[in-house]
Order: structure tokens, then sequence, then C-alpha cells
């Protein structure tokens, strides 16, 4: 990744560089660097020139150098230069509130598209998704964003489901089996790589291996694995023996190549048939059983720079690429498209009204025709770029260059916390309660929703945007209230209530004997398993009350139980580990708790 770090670095070089030839040789050094697409060694020699004397053409290179490397704020700084010596350039005017837009000063991006609207009307639609960052900044704060443990100093991209973990693209420099380190000259970087990542149990993901099988030399990103047919989809540059091939507009394009995945090993790598060397067609993403292949083109005929595209196979044959049509697709720039197993469509555009930069979108298909566009808002969406957004469930991954995070892109998690649906009630005893009665209270209205199992569960008949108050009642057991069901939120949809039991209830005998004092137990000391039972039960174990909570820090602490949250009427939101069955996984819950810095964390003991 090319940082600031290294700029100045590279300035240096530059700077003795320059001493040892005439001005002139230099500058059509970086000429030439520049005009074959190497913006990472064309950079600093521009910096190094305009630092000897200004010349607008050199500042002009230069901001695209930054814009290429998406080096956003450097190239705010230099173009506010040209923008004040053109004034009433309306391509300046356009091209300075866009990247004004994506470093999130949306205010006077505004103020930028507005004076391009002199020129062209579509100034005031893009003005307008200004109002539209500014008047949703509040982010949500039941969706949690976590950064993956997998994530380089380089660039970590599009992430895709592949049997049980991830694969996932990365620029990281790694030795060839020469043992040579190759670099893309245009962003000095290597070239990227598919790499593996399994999820574990706990849904972490700790370890990445290059995806060895199906890498080149070149540029392989973008995969989606058709787990039907076993057939595996990538994004690849247009080759020609081992050499990148530009089409006639001097670009080099992506491609779309397949194979079959059969007893761990995928047979030889395919081309799309609609590849095209004066066109690219990539980011693909196969749905429907295998027979519909999505995928990211900029074919003629679209509405802007990239559209979306679908092909359906028909006896062996993939269709005629068909555009998604102007509800999806815009003059800007839609991409890397996700379909889930409902039906949902997600993708990325830098068009539809956003806070970026790249934004993530969804939309629902009605019949023939696609519902507008959803931005889900922060924070999964930022300023930034963020785009390739998978989802299972409640839970996806996706890519951002947003800050903080490791490298120029990182991959992300989001979990969307869920609303309370059902109910687990247990005694002080920790046994489920079984044959409660449950009654849902709105107002004056009494909804009789069931009595729980014989887990102590019950499935609860609620809808969203009604405020519930739960009622317990059972002989034998004082009734339990529960108010304001709505301000609970947990990651499976699961709440736990406790029942208080009067004395000599008895829930389960059986199940009450379980649960042993080691203390209490006459052990064989003449037995040859010298194993202790451990203490057991459930246990909750509460990390504390924030105002704005670390979400990072939390989910990490997901792996000894189920997440839940709290909204408190002072507007703070209180976090907790529900439902751990040891102590001594409570145990070392709250250890971590403590060591990730939450000092008020405690395990709840039970009267």
């Amino acid at each position: 990744m090319l940082t600031r770090t290294s700029i100045l670095s590279l300035l240096l070089i530059c700077q003795l560089a320059v001493t040892g030839q005439s001005e002139k040789a230099f500058l059509r050094s970086a000429n030439k660097l520049y005009e074959a697409g190497v913006w990472s060694e064309a950079l600093p020699m521009y910096l190094t020139l305009l630092q000897q004397a200004y010349d607008k053409e050199q500042n002009e290179a230069l901001v695209d150098c930054y814009m290429q490397l998406g080096l956003y704020e450097d190239a705010a700084a230099w173009m506010r230069m040209l923008v004040d010596q053109e004034p009433n350039n309306p391509e300046l005017l356009r091209r300075y509130a866009d990247v004004l837009k994506r470093n999130g000063n949306y205010h006077l991006a505004k103020d930028y598209y507005l004076q391009f609207a002199v020129y062209d009307a579509t100034g005031y639609y893009l003005a307008g998704t200004c109002d539209y960052a500014i008047n949703n900044a509040q982010a949500d704060s039941l969706v949690w964003i976590e950064s993956l443990a997998v994530n380089t100093p380089a660039s970590d991209i599009s992430p895709a489901f592949f049997r049980k973990g991830l694969l996932f693209a990365s620029n990281l420099q790694q030795p060839d089996k020469r043992n040579k380190t190759i670099a893309d000259p245009a962003t000095g970087t290597g070239f990227y790589n598919l790499y593996y990542a399994a999820i574990n149990s706990n849904g972490d993901i700790t370890r990445a291996t290059p995806f060895d099988e199906l890498n080149s030399e070149l540029n392989d990103a973008s995969a989606s694995f058709d787990d039907v047919n076993d057939v595996l989809y990538i994004g690849r540059n247009n080759m020609l023996h081992g050499r990148q091939k530009a089409g006639k507009d001097n670009s080099v394009h992506l491609s779309l190549f397949y194979a079959a995945y059969s007893e761990g090993r995928f047979k030889k790598l395919e081309p799309f048939v609609w590849n095209d060397k004066q066109y690219s067609v990539g980011h693909p993403c196969i749905a429907g059983n295998g027979k519909l292949l999505l995928f990211t083109s900029n074919m003629e005929g679209g509405y802007g720079g990239t559209d979306i595209y679908y092909c359906t196979l028909e006896e062996d044959a993939w269709s005629d690429p068909v555009n998604l049509g102007p509800v999806i697709n815009t003059a800007g720039n839609e991409a890397y498209p996700f379909v889930t197993a409902d039906g949902r469509l997600y993708f990325t555009s830098d068009y539809h009204p956003g806070f970026g930069g790249m934004d993530i979108f969804w939309s629902e298909r009605v019949g023939a025709t696609w519902k507008k566009p959803v931005n889900p808002g922060l924070p999964l969406n930022s300023s930034y770029d963020d785009f390739a957004c998978i989802m299972t469930g409640e839970t996806g991954y996706f890519s951002s260059n947003r800050p903080g995070g490791q490298g120029s892109d990182d991959l992300y998690r989001i979990t969307y916390m869920k609303p309370v649906q059902s109910i687990h009630v247990i005694n002080s005893k920790f046994q489920p309660v079984a044959g409660a009665r449950v009654t849902l209270l709105e107002n004056d209205h009494r909804i009789e929703a069931g009595y729980t199992d014989g887990d102590g569960n019950l499935s609860l008949p609620i809808e969203s945007g009604h405020a519930y108050t739960v009622a317990l009642t059972k002989d034998g057991y004082l009734d339990a209230v529960m108010y304001d069901l709505e301000q609970y939120r947990s990651s499976n949809g699961f709440i736990t209530i406790d029942m208080q039991e009067l004395y000599g209830t008895d829930e389960s005998r059986q199940e009450e004997d379980s649960i042993i004092d080691e203390q209490d137990m006459d052990w064989d000391t003449t037995t040859t398993d010298e194993e202790q039972l451990p203490e057991v039960g459930i246990f909750d174990v509460y990390i504390g009350t924030f105002k704005e909570p670390e979400y990072t820090k939390i989910t990490s602490l997901a792996r000894f139980g189920e997440l839940s949250v709290r909204s408190e009427e002072n507007g703070l939101l209180s976090f907790y580990i529900l439902g751990i069955t040891l102590r001594s996984t409570a145990d070392a819950a709250l250890t971590a708790a403590l060591a990730a810095g939450f000092s008020e964390a405690a395990i709840l003991e039970k009267e």
C-alpha cells in the first residue's frame, strides 16, 4: 500500500535524482510513468517538480495520481488549487465536489455541486445526495461492525462464501515459486490473489491461506461459488501469453472464468461466453441453483459507467446479457451484485443517494420490477468506499477503505441485532419453567401468547412498532413482568426471563439433581476417572453501559455466549452475554471483558 510515509521516502529519492539529470529529462520520465499508469512512481516525481516551480499540468497529473491511489484528502488539497484558477470549469467543479463528498465534507460538497448545477442540472440531484447524507448522519446503534482478523496492511476485498468459510482477494505481496516478489507497477502493491479463511464454530475467522490452485501471476478477484453444482466463478484480468492484454481503449479489462470443483480439486478454468477484450465482465454472483449469473460490465448500451447485468442458463448455454434496468442502474457506476437465499439483491453504487464514495444498497423484486433501492445507512456505509457486501441471515461481510483499518481496503463483518421474538423462562435454580402462561399487554389490549414448552421456550406473536409488556404466571411462582419489550435486542431474537419459585416448588427433580455442588459429592477416590464435574447452570455476564459502544471489542465477546443489548431510559445502551452454561466459561468471559477494558464487567449472581 502506498502511504504518505512511503511517498515522503520516494520524494527524498526523487529530489536526489532530479539533481543528477536535467529538469526536462526528469519531467519526461514522470510523464512516461503517468501515461503508462504507473501512478505510484509518477506521484512523488510530480511532487518534486511542483516544489521547485508550480505548473498547472503537473498539478492536474498529481491530482489524478492521488485519485487513482485512493488518497482523497491529498487529492482535494491539490484540486482546490485548480478550482481557484478555473472557478468556472464545470468538469473541475464536479470532480472537486465528488472528492469533498468522499472525504465526508458534505456541506462544502453541496456548495460546489450547486455551482456545477449552473452548467448541468445533474448538480441539483448530486447536491440532494449531500442533503441525504447530512439528514441521515445518525448511525444505527444496533448494527455491529467489526474488522476481521485476516486483514493485512495491503488491500483485502470482495468476500465470497465458499464451503465453511470465505474466499476473498488480497494484493499482499507474496514471493512466487522462484521466490521473487512481483508488484503491480500502477500501484506499487502486489497483484490480487484469492485466499481462503475458514469460519469456526464461534463464527471467528483467524487464518487465511492462498488459494494457489487457481491464482495466477496477475489479478484474480471477486469470486462466487455455486454450491449446488460445485462450480466457482472468478474475475481475472485479460491475459495473452501471460501478460495483461489491453483493448482498443488502451485499458486492461476484466473477464469471467469458471471451474468445476470435484473431490477437493478444481478442473481447468473456462472463459465465460460473453467475455470481450473491448469491455469488462466482472464481479460474478451465481444464484438460482446455478441458473442465474449476475455480473458487472461496462459494455455498450448501459445507463452509466458500469451496470449490473444477468444471464440465465438455458439448455447448458448462457442467454444474452440483460441489463437490470434503470431502477438499479444509473448514470453512475453499479457493481458487486449479490443475491441472498430469499432473493434480496445487494449491490454497490456511487450514484444512488448515499454517503460516499461507493455505498452498499439492497433491493427486492416484485413481479417483473425492482423496488427502489434502499441505503442501509450508517455504520454499514460511510463517506468512504463501502462495497462487495454478502449476507446470510442477520450476518454478512463487506469491504471498505474507511479509516481505522489495517490496509488500504479491509474486510468487515456486520451483524444486525434482532428484536425479541421468543422468550426462555428459567427459575432461580436455572431450570426451564414449563407451562408458564404468557400474556402480552399493550395499553388496554391483552394477547394470550400461550404457554412455555418443556424447555421453557415460547415464540411471541408480536408485531413491529408495538410497545408490549410481557406478563408470566404459573402456580408455585411469583408473577413476573418485563416492561417495554421493544427496547431489548439480542443476536438470536431470544431473551431470558427469570421467575421466582415459591418455597417447596420443584420444577424438575431430575434436572435439579444434575446441578451438584462439588463439596457435597462423596467422591470415590478409587475410581480411575479423576475428572471432576464442572460447575453448571446458566450465567449472565454484564459487559457495561455505554453512550458510544466500542462494537469491535464487544462483538469479540460473542464467542462466549449470546450477546444482548438493552436501551436504557437515558439513551445509553447496556450489553450482556446471556445463557452461559458453565461457570468456567462465565469466568473466561469476565476475564476477556476486563482485559478489553470493560472495567464494570461482572458475572450476575442469582439470589
